[in-house]
């Protein structure tokens, strides 16, 4: 036989260690519930970001070869034709590339910064800081 007062409760009442215990993980599982959620909505937006790259790296090609046939010798030949100097016109042949190399090296830049899921980063951060505390 067993003594009522060594043996479990029969009343239901659950000591507040569990209690905490039990609500702590609840927490957690509500917590990694939240960060999941978290990391498939910014892994869809990377996604398309993702899409965004390709479409410029795409683009790059053809933008080089308009840029070398159209603007560069229409600029040189704009130089040119108003400083009189050859050399004058050469150097603004290279400078139309780098313009435009440098725009698009920003944007990829941008795009880029998407992938690397910050708001999942930060909010892991965060968790962290809170199970430190405790």
């Amino acid at each position: 036989m067993t003594d009522e007062s060594t043996g479990p409760s029969r009343s239901g009442a659950v000591p507040p260690q569990q209690q905490a215990l039990v609500i702590w993980l609840n927490d957690l599982g509500h917590a990694a519930a939240a960060l999941l959620r978290l990391a498939a909505a910014e892994l869809q937006l990377a996604g398309s970001d993702l899409r965004r790259i390709v479409v410029l790296c795409v683009l790059a090609l053809p933008l080089a070869v308009f840029a070398w046939i159209g603007l560069v010798v229409w600029l040189s030949w704009v130089v040119y034709s108003l400083s009189g100097s050859a050399g004058a016109g050469l150097a603004a042949f290279p400078l139309i590339h780098v313009l435009v190399l440098w725009f698009m090296q920003r944007q990829l830049a941008k795009y880029r910064e998407s992938l690397r899921m910050p708001r999942t980063t930060q909010h892991l951060k965060e968790i962290a800081e809170v199970f430190q505390r405790e």
